[in-house]
């Protein structure tokens, strides 16, 4: 894995708190349903925005485009036309963990995809109504 090869004296230097847990609980959503909303939370967290806003900008974007609120198309334009991040593919052999992806990165606002779940990251800590940390990046945007 490139990506974990070059961040190997990042991890050795962390000693013991690379196993510490990074993940934080997370749920805006008023009546705290896990409804599959996990595009809304993402935005809520890196973008400091209410469920509701978040919910009928991702509607409204999701209108424009002819999809749902949380298909890729959808979350793809949000983020880097609207909030203006930066988009990286990892390829397969690059591919690491969100919580390692977490570890990693301890500066910053990140969204992260996985396997038909997104995930946000600030400041080396990632937000989520469940841990997900076990769970690959497939691509994420960078603020």
């Amino acid at each position: 894995n490139r990506y974990l090869a070059f961040l190997t004296p990042f991890f050795y230097n962390l000693g013991d708190k690379f196993t510490d847990s990074k993940w934080v609980e997370y749920q805006p959503n008023p009546k705290k349903y896990n409804t599959g909303d996990c595009t809304i939370r993402a935005y809520c967290k890196v973008e400091n925005m209410t469920w509701e806003d978040a919910y009928d900008m991702a509607a409204d974007f999701g209108m424009e485009c002819a999809a749902l609120p949380n298909d890729n198309k959808v979350v793809d334009k949000i983020l880097t036309e609207k909030f203006k991040y930066t988009a990286h593919k990892l390829a397969k052999e690059d591919r690491c963990t969100v919580k390692e992806f977490a570890v990693a990165n301890p500066f910053g606002t990140y969204v992260l995809m996985v396997n038909k779940h997104v995930v946000a990251v600030v400041d080396g800590l990632y937000y989520d109504s469940w841990d997900s940390g076990d769970k690959k990046v497939t691509k994420y945007w960078q603020k």
